[in-house]
């Protein structure tokens, strides 16, 4: 279930792609299946994290990827681990509704993005939304949760204020809608609703197989009741880069083709804007980070 289209950003070979809050991977795991670049899916849950790997692990499985690179890891939206202008694409989707400093967040996707180059953010859309938090005290309150909602105005200013131009606008899963005014309004956490559940298979079915009529509905009913808002923006040439002068000290564990590898950041001497020219690694981290076009941070220290 892909929120948007590939195709509106014309990516090459080898750009690199940052996914943050790729849940289980989905959009990394189809820009790894269609196109010869090296992508990054990075998430605060680890159990998301997970899912990612295992995802990009079965498209290598399968020979069902264009000869890219792919790396995961667990990580803080704001506080991303990465030079300036690291990326030719960052995704964004689903995550900011859950952010409390949401201008920290966005400062911090574009600081990262390469100027001229696409953001991509999605965020749910004003009205199925509103229904939803209508519906249920419980969904809106749920730890970890949405904690605010976005109308088509508010997101696109918060985008732009930070220095990006949104130059389109659509909105995506339609047919999901339904299902959550559902879901709120016999309760999020009930599992055993055989309505819901009904429901649930449907939207399992149409995902794997997409079968052209029901996404010729779905793209029908889209500006009507789109759950999704989708926004794509672009870095300007222009843009002064984004203060994040802060030391940055976490653990990280990254997964590279293959390997696992875990990194320790060392918190006196390293600063999150520090452009990276040699590694700081042993040898072996060295040795396999650069041929993956992965970075360092400062002194790391990596376990296999």
């Amino acid at each position: 279930m892909i929120t948007f289209d590939l195709k509106q950003l014309k990516l090459i070979p080898d750009d690199r792609v940052l996914d943050i809050g790729c849940g289980t991977g989905r959009h990394a795991g189809a820009i790894y299946a269609r196109y010869q670049i090296f992508v990054i899916a990075a998430d605060r849950q680890t159990n998301d994290v997970v899912q990612a790997r295992d995802r990009l692990r079965l498209h290598d499985r399968l020979d069902e990827h264009k000869g890219g690179r792919w790396a995961v890891s667990a990580m803080d939206i704001n506080h991303l681990p990465f030079p300036d202008e690291s990326f030719d694409l960052v995704i964004c989707s689903e995550v900011l509704e859950h952010i409390p400093d949401q201008c920290q967040a966005v400062g911090e996707l574009v600081r990262v993005l390469k100027k001229g180059r696409n953001l991509v953010v999605s965020v749910p859309r004003y009205f199925p939304e509103k229904i939803c938090w209508g519906l249920s005290y419980e969904y809106q309150e749920t730890p970890g949760g949405h904690i605010r909602i976005y109308r088509r105005k508010m997101i696109i200013n918060l985008l732009e204020n930070a220095g990006l131009k949104t130059w389109r606008v659509h909105f995506a899963h339609s047919l999901h809608t339904p299902y959550w005014w559902l879901k709120c309004l016999v309760g999020p956490r009930r599992t055993v609703v055989t309505a819901v559940n009904l429901y649930q298979r449907y939207l399992t079915w149409d995902i794997l197989k997409e079968p052209p009529a029901v996404r010729f509905i779905d793209q029908l009913l889209n500006p009507l009741m789109g759950k999704s808002l989708v926004i794509f923006s672009r870095k300007s040439l222009s843009l002064f880069p984004v203060s994040v002068d802060q030391p940055w000290s976490r653990f990280r564990r990254f997964q590279v083709g293959g390997s696992l590898m875990s990194l320790w950041v060392s918190p006196k001497n390293v600063s999150i804007r520090e452009p990276i020219e040699k590694s700081c690694l042993t040898t072996i981290a060295a040795n396999y980070l650069v041929s993956t076009h992965a970075w360092s941070f400062g002194p790391i220290w990596a376990s296999f």
